[in-house]
């Protein structure tokens, strides 16, 4: 087995360099200045449904239904 034609990294796409540097670019907030807790503000969630779900035990337990 050929170590060094594992090793060899794939060849660098400048189209999606550009994409991945826009997409990046474009996701960010319009207003550069953080609010008071430091975080910047991306977007408000006003018609987001109720959460129908609890962990019952803690964070890393599964999720289950509201009854």
């Amino acid at each position: 087995m050929n170590l060094e034609k594992k090793s060899v990294q794939p060849k660098f796409d400048p189209d999606q360099h550009v994409l991945a540097m826009f997409l990046l670019y474009a996701t960010r907030p319009g207003n550069a200045e953080p609010d008071e807790t430091g975080a910047y503000f991306i977007g408000t969630v006003e018609n987001a449904p109720q959460k129908s779900w609890a962990r019952p035990i803690g964070p890393y337990s599964l999720a289950q239904p509201n009854r």
